[in-house]
């Protein structure tokens, strides 16, 4: 959110006024969540934890659902956006992501507890093709801004440059899946799992009186 920041955030108040919202605005290029204070309480903003790794340091916050009381457990929220112009850079930041989806956590009980993380953001990169339907990655020679080519591409082990998938294949690598991919592979699963037989009940006009059978229903190829 360019310039949320500007006039002592009154460009990110005015905006949590209209929506009934509260909000947390990250430094450097601004990054922000909005969250509905009826529902979420704020447990902790990483503001101190967030590192000198980033060039443009994410907003990172943990949030508990008031629905299921103080006992309830968080999760931790973040919104980044990774370099711009560096795909070595944007690799090292995105390894650091993955640390919010290993933050433990003291239950109740004494247990111990990893939360669960919703992280979104900007890659400036490109995803790695793995699902049926996918967009490929560009030919970099097919881009005619050359100076964006570096930006977006690293050199692989032949030497010759390559579109950079790193980031996402690392957050993917991590369990940290795109939920669009995420919908689309659960939905080909259960597409392809096998129905349970479902009972029918015909009535049987000689007999005047009900027969169960059990009807298999088919299977998709």
């Amino acid at each position: 959110m360019l310039g949320a920041d500007a006039r002592g955030h009154t460009v990110l108040n005015d905006q949590c006024r209209a929506l009934g919202m509260r909000g947390v605005l990250g430094p450097g290029l601004c990054t922000d969540i909005l969250y509905t204070p009826s529902r979420f309480d704020l447990v902790r903003d990483w503001s101190d934890g967030r590192g000198p790794h980033f060039a443009l340091p994410p907003t990172a916050i943990t949030l508990r659902p008031k629905e299921g009381g103080p006992d309830a457990l968080p999760f931790n929220v973040v919104s980044y956006r990774l370099a711009y112009a560096s795909a070595q850079q944007r690799q090292l930041e995105a390894e650091w992501l993955t640390t919010w989806a290993d933050k433990g956590w003291k239950a109740p009980d004494g247990g111990h507890r990893v939360l669960p993380a919703i992280i979104g953001g900007d890659n400036n990169s490109y995803p790695e093709p793995g699902t049926p339907g996918d967009v490929p990655v560009p030919d970099l020679s097919a881009i005619e801004d050359r100076p964006h080519r570096p930006h977006r591409s690293r050199r692989g082990p032949d030497g010759v440059c390559v579109p950079d998938t790193e980031p996402d294949h690392t957050l993917r690598t991590a369990g940290l899946e795109g939920i669009a991919r995420y919908w689309v592979n659960r939905t080909a699963k259960q597409a392809r799992r096998p129905e349970p037989s479902t009972p029918v009940r015909p009535t049987d006009p000689t007999a005047g009186s009900t027969a169960s059978t059990s009807h298999p229903a088919s299977c998709p190829p």
